[in-house]
């Protein structure tokens, strides 16, 4: 998410698990590489982001946060960086309903090309 950084980008952050619960408890979020693009607050208090984010009570460690309105960023900017596994990613069809349009990586995956 280095482009959120540089580009001033904000995208909003709901809780996937409990969307319909109230988001009024306030967080500092921030992912798990060494990235300073990974961190979904304005670390820099430069007005770029909000200084917490939003989220239900009691978020706890293997909850699905969801960052909305990424746009084709999501898709186009991924890559193995650290040696993570890519995500999978899901469309909401016109119906409301989630299709999964991209499985996520598995560890066969991060090594399929490697030759030796």
């Amino acid at each position: 998410m280095l482009s959120m950084n540089n580009y001033k980008w904000y995208y909003h952050l709901i809780s996937a698990s409990r969307a319909g619960e109230p988001h009024e408890q306030e967080y500092k979020v921030a992912g798990p590489l060494c990235d300073s693009g990974d961190v979904y607050f304005d670390i820099e208090r430069e007005g770029r982001l909000p200084d917490y984010r939003r989220l239900p009570a009691r978020v706890e460690p293997g909850e699905v946060l969801a960052l909305l309105n990424t746009g084709a960023y999501s898709l186009a900017q991924m890559f193995h960086y650290n040696g993570r596994p890519l995500p999978a990613a899901v469309m909401i069809d016109g119906e409301g309903q989630p299709q999964l349009i991209r499985r996520r990586d598995t560890y066969e995956d991060l090594v399929s090309n490697d030759v030796w």
